[in-house]
């Protein structure tokens, strides 16, 4: 296999955090050699996804994982999940929306890269607020029964005068 030398490919300094774009992370000797080991058998990949998903998230205290191909492929099959549900029916006609969900809200200031992953699945963004600012009955007047979900990136892509994350979250939940 080629290295990225003979591929002429300049090595780089990641400064930034673990991005799906410049590689994810390094990998330590222990993850390389487990999978080395995993890649000499045959699974059911699915078994494997849903085991894995269980483990990690009792190890993390979360209701549910899924492991994804890295930040966007997460977005896409979060999206897909909150516009289909646990109806199969959806999950099949996806990328036609006929009859499902079709809305996402996010935070105008929260607009980025990312924006194309959530769009991906076929929903439309509907922005609120203000660049730097919305009130909580920005996202109070958005949520309609074409919502989806509501959309929040945490970190440098948001803005202090934001809804704090918490009011989303219970906002959101008293809509259903």
């Amino acid at each position: 296999m080629p290295s990225y030398e003979e591929l002429d490919i300049t090595p780089m300094i990641n400064a930034n955090a673990t991005l799906t774009r410049l590689g994810g992370s390094i990998m330590p000797p222990e993850v390389l050699e487990a999978m080395m080991a995993a890649a000499k058998s045959f699974i059911e990949l699915p078994e494997l996804q849903r085991r894995v998903g269980n483990r990690i998230a009792l190890l993390t205290q979360n209701e549910a994982c899924y492991v994804s191909s890295g930040a966007a492929g997460g977005i896409v099959v979060a999206i897909a999940a909150c516009v289909t549900g646990n109806e199969k029916w959806a999950i099949e006609q996806l990328p036609d929306l006929t009859g499902l969900k079709n809305e996402v809200i996010v935070h105008k200031s929260q607009r980025n890269g990312y924006d194309h992953a959530v769009r991906q699945v076929g929903v439309r963004l509907i922005e609120i607020g203000w660049p730097g600012q919305a009130e909580l009955w920005h996202l109070e007047r958005a949520i309609n029964e074409k919502t989806a979900a509501v959309i929040w990136f945490e970190g440098a892509l948001g803005s202090p005068g934001d809804v704090p994350l918490e009011n989303v979250i219970d906002t959101a939940h008293a809509h259903g």
